[in-house]
């Protein structure tokens, strides 16, 4: 029962949200309406939902290493961890499948009326994510396209398991266009956009795990560099990144801004790590 209201719940969120935007805002044209209802209804998102509105307390089950992934991602999510759509943690789908369960219970004892169900379910989900934040924010798919196309690459997008893909593949892009501008033309790359990568938190002793990483696949050792160095010399922040070189391909990501360069190169390092472990090596 509570795979079938899953299921209904997740084809019925997407088309109540289409159709409340569609009605409220006229003026939307397609790419507007697409870029909103996936930002609402991702599986991040819907993760945080479950965790604001406490449903995660329902779960019943007895895998250890689900009750660790939501409690790691609960706690990051109370102590406000929350980052911009696109760069979102990588969240346990349970969390997302809990809100669709309901969003599908509640239609159906709304006599499977879209628009009783949207009065129910809208408080449920907000605060929403509004258009105009998210085209504040850049667009790595689309610009990953439009650099391959420029540079005469080729973008090869690997579909994974059924669950909402956008988030992830925004994560992937973003990773993948890093990796491009640091080649020439002449290079030659295959870029995979695997949709189930994913941003995972930070890692503790990143940088050992992908030494060990290499070292087993008998890889060339990641290099680091510091990106850029921001602040006054008194508070210096940095932004450090790390590259794998293969004979192939190359695996490029950036890290968030720490105050330490060890710091900064581990928060690289923890994106790789994640980075390597979702596209499946």
């Amino acid at each position: 029962m509570y795979e079938r209201l899953e299921l209904l719940g997740d084809a019925v969120l997407g088309l109540a949200i289409t159709n409340a935007v569609y009605l409220a805002y006229p003026d939307l044209d397609h790419g507007q309406i697409s870029l909103f209802c996936a930002a609402n209804i991702s599986n991040e998102n819907l993760a945080y939902v479950a965790v604001r509105n406490q449903l995660y307390k329902y779960i019943r089950h007895k895998t250890i290493d689900l009750n660790d992934k939501v409690r790691e991602f609960v706690i990051a999510v109370e102590e406000d961890e929350m980052v911009d759509y696109g760069e979102q943690m990588k969240a346990p789908k349970v969390l997302a499948d809990i809100v669709e369960s309901v969003a599908g219970a509640v239609y159906e004892d709304c006599g499977f009326n879209l628009q009783k169900l949207w009065v129910v379910i809208r408080e449920l989900l907000e605060p929403m994510i509004m258009l105009n934040v998210l085209e504040k924010q850049s667009q790595p798919v689309t610009m990953i396209y439009e650099a391959c196309e420029k540079e005469g690459k080729i973008v090869d997008t690997k579909k994974g398991r059924k669950e909402k893909k956008e988030n992830v593949k925004l994560h992937a892009a973003e990773v993948a266009l890093s990796n491009l501008t640091r080649l020439k033309s002449t290079d030659a790359v295959s870029l995979h956009m695997d949709v189930d990568c994913g941003e995972a938190t930070e890692i503790k002793g990143a940088k050992l795990k992908i030494h060990q990483f290499c070292n087993r696949r008998k890889w060339p050792k990641g290099t680091y560099r510091i990106e850029q160095e921001l602040g006054p010399a008194h508070n210096r922040r940095y932004i450090a990144s790390v590259q794998i070189e293969l004979s192939d391909k190359i695996f490029f990501t950036k890290g968030e801004e720490r105050s330490k360069v060890k710091a900064a190169e581990n928060s690289a390092a923890s994106i790789m790590f994640s980075s390597l472990r979702d596209l499946g090596y």
